[in-house]
């Protein structure tokens, strides 16, 4: 069976199997002796439900398969239902307890009194998911505007009932709406079109098409030109229309979301509660504000409080959120029940997500399908409103959206393919997760050998926007590895993420990735990794959550363990690790004696890389104690060993080597006050080797260095550029310190 003939309409239906066949609506009327005036009444839904006998008579003439003939009489049955109302109505009651979309107000009006007769008709498109209070603001800005046109008419399209109103129909009731003495109705929608332009005429007239489906609805209502204006709501953002403003409606914020309640629930109930929390729990969703506002109202004796802990368990939470013929269910269930099977099952499935946004390449997963499948399937989603846009052409999924999906994914799907699904998205996030960590480390870097079809990972620019973009997914799926016990596959994840931690230092997760890591160690008894993961881990302690007490406890415990177990490397970059905590602690001389002990065990363990870091480490306790040319002479010598050809450290980390060296020679050359040395080699890093530089913190320290040698040397409009790229950087990652002593780096500007 054609499967679109259970979906169209009949006269859609029958028109399009006559094409099929080559028919003329003459060859077919003589096939079936059924007269070619009945035949056009039912293929341009003049008759929507002829009878049995003149659909089999059909049904005979185009020689249709059995299951083709069922769904076309059932059409025939289904156009029997009493035809939708598309009466053009009066204007429902403005709720006198509007809260906010001031912004969107003001877009919207200022659009729609834009009009005037030789002008293209202003056309408005307010779209949102389900509840998200799309028809009160079309009605708010209808009210308000009632003066500034003659008259005002809406009808409900009901684009996502099961019979939404066809454009015909609509028409002719607009039509005579506008002008009751319009005599008789058009038969052909092409004669409609041109009536209803003709009667608006230049009548200043607003007209609000509520719940529109689909663009097919509303093109042929939508007047060229006027002083006549359109506000179209919909859940999708009708893309195939011209020329209108969308104005597309999120979440309210939460100042507003407090306001609404407090409007609708008596003070009484809300003194000394957590209003806070009940607008959490109803996701900031006017729909579901209104709600739970109108259910404490009508309950008296229960409080905010109350209301908050019943829709606590999100397993409850959409069936709590409902009152009277107000419900959040039924309001999505309307897109859902419209959506194709694959589309149903993707969004059954994307309520395992839990980062705030989403891509193509793990909706593909979920189904599963290919990536070009994958981005129609959220198209659809899309257009019904149950995922919405966010930025880099990637989708967001509303909470409630999650539950109601997540409630239909336990009714539907049998619990072994609910598992199945589970298992194998948390595996596959880590395992591309893993392929691109290891862009970064020194011996690894390089395309997976086999690719996976969803994710490009042909270059560190992608394996980088993987890591970054699709973080909160893959943490949580390592989050979720952990408790499952999958131990091993923890640590992979932690070890091929070390390198990269060190160019997103300031993400703020480190510590949550190396932790867990650190227990599946000790639950594997694996000394070896565990010395490893205590040492990240009191990296990310000193540096993302600024503890060097808690990072030196960990280098220290890193010691024991690597001593434990005969690793002399860990024993290094344990010292390692540690000279940074007693540095940043002020325990210079002591730093200083540890970053030795380092390059002593990393050079008997043959670790030409470590031995790198450990000498780093050195010339920079040497700065932090005034001893600044035996540092600078320290960094020189490391920069000429790694311009020896036998020189074993790898290209990745002498590059980044090179970077941090010039960083330390020029903190040094910056205390010794030899500017020109400071501008000369904090030219030649950016210039000669960008990537060495990829880490902020250096970036940070070598512009800052050369904005004040410049400083120095009077050329203050080049150290302005070189400070306002500085608070930039530090502005890019939430650094609200940093840039603040950014922009007082060089002091207030010179007397002219």
């Amino acid at each position: 069976m054609d499967g679109r003939v259970a979906s169209e309409s009949l006269g859609a239906a029958l028109r399009r199997l006559r094409l099929a066949q080559d028919l003329t609506l003459e060859g077919l009327a003589e096939l079936s002796t059924v007269s070619g005036r009945t035949i056009s009444d039912i293929e341009r839904g003049v008759s929507l439900g002829p009878q049995r006998r003149t659909l089999q008579l059909l049904a005979d003439a185009l020689e249709l398969s059995d299951d083709d003939r069922t769904a076309l009489l059932g059409a025939a049955r289904a156009g029997r239902v009493r035809e939708p109302s598309v009466a053009a109505a009066a204007l429902p009651r403005s709720v006198a307890d509007f809260t906010g979309r001031r912004s969107e107000q003001r877009a919207v009006v200022a659009h729609l009194t834009s009009g005037a007769v030789d002008r293209p008709a202003p056309v408005v498109v307010v779209s949102g998911p389900p509840g998200f209070g799309k028809t009160t603001l079309a009605v708010k800005v209808a009210t308000d505007l009632a003066d500034a046109f003659d008259a005002v008419h809406l009808v409900d399209l009901r684009g996502y009932d099961a019979r939404p109103v066809e454009v015909l129909p609509l028409l002719n009731r607009l039509i005579h709406a506008v002008e009751p003495q319009t005599g008789a109705a058009p038969r052909l929608l092409e004669d409609a079109v041109v009536l209803w332009r003709s009667v608006l005429g230049t009548r200043r007239v607003l007209i609000i098409l509520d719940n529109a489906a689909t663009e097919e609805q509303v093109r042929a209502v939508l007047p060229a030109t006027g002083p006549v204006a359109v506000v179209i709501t919909s859940r999708g953002t009708l893309t195939g229309l011209e020329d209108v403003v969308r104005i597309p409606l999120d979440q309210l914020d939460e100042a507003d979301s407090l306001q609404l309640l407090r409007s609708l629930v008596p003070s009484p109930q809300t003194d000394g509660q957590d209003l806070e929390r009940l607008a959490a729990l109803c996701g900031h969703v006017p729909l579901a504000l209104r709600i739970a506002g109108n259910r404490l109202a009508s309950r008296q004796t229960w409080t905010v409080d109350d209301l908050a802990a019943r829709l606590a368990s999100e397993d409850r939470r959409i069936a709590g959120l409902r009152a009277g013929d107000l419900e959040i269910r039924a309001a999505i269930t309307l897109s859902y029940d419209r959506l194709s099977e694959r589309g149903r099952r993707a969004f059954r499935r994307l309520a395992l997500l839990r980062g705030t946004t989403f891509g193509d390449a793990l909706a593909a997963r979920l189904v599963p399908t290919d990536l070009t499948t994958a981005e129609d399937i959220v198209d659809e989603l899309a257009d019904l409103g149950l995922v919405q846009p966010a930025a880099r052409g990637r989708y967001h999924l509303h909470d409630l959206l999650r539950l109601f999906a997540r409630g239909r994914w336990q009714e539907e799907e049998p619990l072994a393919e609910r598992v199945a699904v589970e298992i194998d998205l948390r595996r596959w996030v880590l395992g591309v997760t893993i392929s691109a960590g290891r862009w970064f480390e020194p011996d690894f870097g390089g395309a997976p050998p086999v690719p996976d079809p969803l994710v490009a990972m042909e270059t560190s620019e992608q394996a980088q926007s993987w890591l970054r973009e699709e973080s909160e997914h893959w943490l949580v799926a390592l989050q979720e590895s952990a408790k499952v016990g999958e131990h091993r596959l923890v640590i992979d994840v932690a070890e091929s993420l070390h390198w990269f931690s060190d160019r997103w230092a300031h993400w703020g997760h480190w510590h949550d990735v190396f932790s867990l890591a650190v227990q599946a160690a000790r639950v594997l008894g694996d000394d070896d990794a565990l010395a490893t993961q205590l040492g990240y881990l009191a990296w990310a302690e000193m540096y993302t959550r600024l503890q060097p007490e808690v990072g030196l406890a960990h280098a220290l415990e890193a010691d024991v363990v690597a001593r434990r177990a005969g690793n002399l490397q860990q024993v290094g970059w344990a010292a390692i690790y540690a000279h940074s905590a007693l540095r940043i602690l002020g325990r210079y001389d002591e730093a200083l004696e540890t970053a030795r002990t380092s390059e002593r065990a990393l050079a008997e363990a043959g670790d030409a890389e470590g031995q790198v870091e450990a000498r780093r480490a050195v010339a920079m306790t040497l700065i932090h104690l005034g001893r600044y040319e035996e540092a600078i002479e320290h960094e020189r010598r490391v920069l000429a060993e790694l311009d020896d050809p036998e020189c074993a450290v790898s290209a990745p980390i002498a590059a980044f080597t090179r970077g941090a060296s010039a960083t330390l020679i020029t903190t040094g050359l910056v205390r010794l006050g030899r500017w020109q040395e400071t501008v000369d080699l904090v030219s030649e890093a950016f210039d000669a080797v960008p990537t060495s530089i990829d880490v902020v913190s250096l970036r940070a320290q070598l512009l800052e260095n050369r904005a004040l040698a410049l400083d120095a040397l009077g050329r203050r409009a080049e150290a302005l550029v070189d400070q306002a790229s500085l608070v930039a950087l530090r502005d890019s990652i939430g650094d609200a310190a940093g840039a603040a002593a950014a922009r007082g780096l060089l002091g207030p500007p010179a007397d002219d």
